[in-house]
């Protein structure tokens, strides 16, 4: 995000536009410390979110937003499977309440969020299961979590 602009209104649109996407990036840096602190870790989490936001501050498109959460969703999952009973639940589950939240603070309306929801939904089985089926690498919840916000952004054409 490119905050060293001339015209300090736009500075401020900036700022009032990214808090939606920090607040989910410290929600989901939460899953970190049940695991071991790694970079990897850090990166799995934080890596291919950088990159939704680079595209977000490049275009300016909000429903970017939703690929951006089902990857924090996928990587605290993964991080937090074998380490508490229901990984999928309290990982994902988290990270789509706190979007919805922010959704209705945006002012969305239930039939968008509906079929947020329903996207979201199928998704996170998708992976959910490939990830139990995978060599549970840094590298493949990366890859895992690239893939799913992927799906994500092609589910909003629909």
């Amino acid at each position: 995000m490119i905050l060293v602009e001339s015209d300090p209104g736009i500075s401020a649109r900036t700022l009032a536009a990214a808090w939606p996407w920090a607040l989910e990036a410290v929600v989901a840096l939460f899953a970190i410390p049940r695991t071991r602190l790694s970079f990897a870790a850090v990166l799995g989490v934080a890596g291919v979110g950088l990159a939704w936001i680079c595209v977000f501050c490049w275009t300016g498109d909000r429903r970017l937003f939703f690929p951006y959460t089902i990857q924090l969703a996928v990587q605290s999952i993964c991080l937090l499977d074998g380490r508490v009973r229901w990984p999928a639940l309290l990982g994902g589950g988290t990270m789509m309440l706190l979007f919805t939240a922010i959704r209705l603070v945006q002012g969305a309306t239930l039939s968008v969020l509906f079929v947020e929801w329903i996207v979201a939904a199928g998704v996170l089985a998708l992976a959910v299961t490939a990830w139990r089926n995978s060599a549970r690498s840094s590298a493949a919840r990366l890859g895992l979590g690239l893939i799913a916000s992927l799906l994500a952004y092609a589910g909003l054409a629909f």
